[in-house]
């Protein structure tokens, strides 16, 4: 089957990529391209944004050096210096995490890790192949003012773009930053400098603002989550999502927060599902359904197909679906041209049927309302 959203070359070689790095690393699902990829006359600029953007550069130094890949000598270079920078910034973020135990401890705060460092360490086979910008970290909701007191310890202060009492009611989850740390958004060289975001403190999913059952929520999030090793530096064992709730969390997250458009989180979901294989993205897809986050994440597993022309083990049925062809079909637009109105369709298209809808409108207006 071949992809059915036209992406740009440099965007079709980052899907592919993470294809074949995927196919490689899980030994089953996906099966990775049968050509040998090559980067040979793309713009060496685009390619480099695209792989800081997408998280790709390691993975892409890797496949160069296996003979997968063809770069230019001068790109190359530039990507090994990409991975190398993204990697010094992941450990010393792993370094603030052991920092953040010892004081999470002090204030007898539980908590779990998800996405980046959990990812690195549990599914990927090098953690170089997965840098990340910042900590995610799941508490228990009357948890929160002991650990706001021990990140305020480590000189982290609550981000200030929205106040800290409409995102406890709306968003269920905290920004902090490290107020000495100041540089403008990555997406912008050249916007405001602002303070770099640390650790995003969750209680909940943001579709809780909306949904009456979370994915994060209940206290099977707990008894299911499985420990993973921080190695290297130092030797500190943390507890993570399980799996599939992992796959549902990311599917949602994928859909609501970006819309689908961005490709960086479709690696996590490619190895993820590799891992998992048919049966365990059936259990995934029971999961999400309890939560009110299965429609989201059966667009999710229909995206993947679209961009990558493969069937996802344990997915939806390959019958047409007129709903998810519509989808698809925005999706693409959105990535070519933009527009905010397409975003917000995209956005309350994911979500769970009309009073699911109404909620999340509420919470809409309600965040940007003055007061």
């Amino acid at each position: 089957m071949t992809s059915t959203i036209q992406l740009s070359p440099t965007a079709r070689l980052m899907v592919d990529v993470m294809v074949a790095a995927a196919g490689t690393s899980t030994g089953g699902w996906p099966p990775g391209p049968e050509r040998r990829l090559s980067a040979v006359g793309l713009d060496g600029g685009a390619v480099v944004a695209a792989a800081m953007a997408c998280r790709q550069a390691a993975v892409m130094v890797s496949l160069h050096r296996a003979g997968r890949l063809d770069l230019p000598a001068d790109l190359a270079g530039r990507l090994l210096g990409a991975s190398a920078a993204a990697t010094a910034a992941s450990m010393l973020l792993e370094r603030r995490l052991v920092e953040l135990d010892d004081a999470f401890r002090a204030e007898g705060v539980r908590f779990l890790v998800f996405k980046g460092v959990a990812l690195a360490r549990t599914i990927y086979p090098r953690s170089a192949w997965r840098p990340y910008g910042d900590l995610d970290l799941l508490i228990h909701r009357e948890d929160y003012g002991p650990a706001e007191r021990a990140l305020g310890r480590m000189g982290l202060r609550p981000s200030r773009r929205m106040s800290i009492a409409r995102r406890l009611r709306h968003f269920n989850a905290v920004e902090f930053v490290d107020p000495s740390i100041r540089r403008p958004p990555p997406n912008r060289p050249g916007g405001r400098r602002r303070s770099r975001v640390v650790v995003d403190l969750h209680w909940n999913d943001g579709s809780a603002s909306w949904t009456d059952h979370s994915i994060l929520t209940g206290e099977a999030v707990w008894t299911e989550s499985r420990p993973f090793t921080l190695d290297g530096v130092a030797e500190r064992t943390f507890r993570t999502l399980c799996p599939q709730r992992s796959l549902a969390h990311l599917c949602g997250h994928w859909g609501y927060h970006h819309q689908f458009a961005a490709l960086a989180p479709l690696m996590d979901l490619l190895l993820l599902m590799g891992r998992l294989g048919e049966q365990g993205v059936q259990q995934a897809r029971r999961l999400a359904g309890t939560c009110d986050c299965g429609h989201v994440m059966d667009l999710s597993l229909r995206m993947i197909e679209a961009l990558t022309g493969l069937h996802p083990p344990g997915g939806p049925g390959t019958g047409r679906d007129a709903r998810a062809e519509r989808m698809v079909g925005r999706v693409g637009k959105y990535m070519a041209r933009g527009g905010a109105w397409r975003k917000r369709w995209i956005k309350f298209t994911c979500l769970d049927g009309p009073r699911a809808r109404r909620r999340a409108l509420r919470s809409f207006l309600a965040t940007r309302l003055p007061g």
